[in-house]
């Protein structure tokens, strides 16, 4: 099972075409939080209530919870969703996610690895009725935090191509980075350090085609900034 949090959301069963699985919204988020929420293993049911279920009743919320967790055992087989005690649920590592491999290959500074992977913002244009505004805040930050880090791994596959002498590869790469962060002018000012011959090839680029940035002809660089995993 592969879950897709990056430019859509679905989940997937193994296979080639790889084939998606129907289920509601809010069960696709509970699958969501229990793959990428505090980077724990374990989350506790009273807290799961409050993100999903906060205007409902304690023994309302936990049928919807018992209701959502049986219908995610039904899709994802046995084995997949994990119960430690009574109170805690998990979610097994056989449920890959793209988000979780995205961030995976930031750290481990496989920039080309990462973008390949960056398909749009993380959980983009899903809503979850009924949620709390934790959630909304949860997804928020997420959504930012994978964003940062696609910005910052152009910026490398950006170096790496002009390092290589791919200079319509790195300006490529550079307009997707600018793309992801328009504000980013260290990254801009770092631009500069390009060989000349690269810079020149930029600007004669940008005057066949508005769509890139033209302060990537002039200025700026490549920021690699250090990737945060949120706490």
């Amino acid at each position: 099972m592969r879950l897709v949090t990056l430019g859509r959301l679905e989940l997937q069963r193994a296979g080639t075409p790889a084939e998606p699985v129907v289920l509601q919204p809010k069960r696709l988020a509970l699958l969501t939080y229990l793959a990428l929420g505090n980077q724990q293993d374990y989350q506790r049911r009273d807290a799961l209530l409050a993100l999903f279920w906060p205007e409902r009743s304690h023994p309302e919320a936990r049928h919807a919870l018992r209701q959502a967790v049986y219908h995610l055992r039904n899709a994802l087989g046995d084995g997949v969703l994990e119960s430690r005690g009574s109170e805690e649920v998990g979610l097994s590592p056989r449920v890959r996610c793209d988000a979780q491999e995205f961030g995976d290959a930031i750290l481990a500074g496989r920039a080309n690895e990462a973008m390949a992977l960056y398909h749009g913002d993380f959980f983009a244009g899903v809503f979850v009725a009924d949620a709390s505004l934790e959630w909304e805040e949860w997804v928020s930050r997420t959504r930012a935090r994978l964003r940062a880090g696609a910005a910052a791994a152009a910026w490398r596959v950006a170096e790496l191509a002009i390092r290589s002498g791919d200079v319509t590869a790195g300006l490529a790469a550079a307009y997707r980075a600018r793309e992801l962060d328009p504000d980013d002018e260290p990254g801009l000012q770092r631009l500069m350090q390009w060989p000349p011959n690269a810079r020149r090839i930029s600007c004669r680029t940008v005057d066949r085609n508005d769509r890139v940035d033209r302060s990537l002809a002039t200025a700026g660089g490549v920021l690699v900034r250090e990737w945060r995993a949120d706490q």
